[in-house]
C-alpha cells in the first residue's frame, strides 16, 4: 500500500465484529485529503466556539455523516449509503468508519481478503507505470 493518494483511487476498508457488540462491516471507500481533513477539524473548533453544545454536537455530527457518505463507495450493510443510515450506525462503527476513511487509524485485518486479488491490482499499478510484470500468467498454486 502506497502513502500518496491517487485520483479515484478505492481502498478496502473492513470493521472487525465485536461479540454481542456489534457485527463485521465490510466497506470500498475513497481516502479523505489531508487539507479536507483538516478543514473538518477547523470546522469543529469553529463549532465550539460559535454554537451552543446541542447545536455545534448537531452539526458536527451532520458533518461526519456527510463526509462517510461522500466517500463510501459500498457496504456490507442491506441498507443504502445516505446520511439517514450512516447517521443510524452503532456509534463504535460510525467512529472507526470516520477514523479509517479520514487516515486516523487503519482498517482491521480482513479475514476475507483476496490476496491474489491485491497481487493481481498491485501488478495493474505496475504496469500503468511501465513494468512488465508475470503475475497474471503464473499458474496458480
Amino acid at each position: 500500500m502506497n502513502n500518496i493518494i491517487r485520483d479515484g483511487q478505492t481502498r478496502n476498508g473492513y470493521i472487525a465484529a465485536e461479540p454481542n457488540h456489534f457485527g463485521s462491516l465490510h466497506f470500498k471507500y475513497r481516502p479523505v485529503l489531508p487539507a479536507l481533513v483538516d478543514q473538518v477539524q477547523r470546522e469543529f473548533d469553529r463549532l465550539e466556539r460559535s454554537e451552543s453544545a446541542k447545536a455545534a454536537n448537531a452539526n458536527a455530527h451532520a458533518l461526519i455523516r456527510g463526509l462517510i457518505v461522500q466517500h463510501i463507495e459500498s457496504w456490507s450493510e442491506d441498507a443504502p449509503i445516505d446520511g439517514e443510515h450512516v447517521g443510524r450506525l452503532l456509534y463504535p462503527v460510525f467512529n472507526r468508519l470516520y477514523t479509517i476513511i479520514t487516515g486516523l487509524r487503519a482498517s482491521d485485518p480482513d479475514p476475507e481478503a483476496n490476496e491474489e486479488a491485491e497481487t493481481e491490482e498491485f501488478a495493474d499499478l505496475l504496469e500503468a507505470g511501465g513494468v512488465e510484470t508475470s503475475v497474471k500468467n503464473s499458474p496458480k498454486a
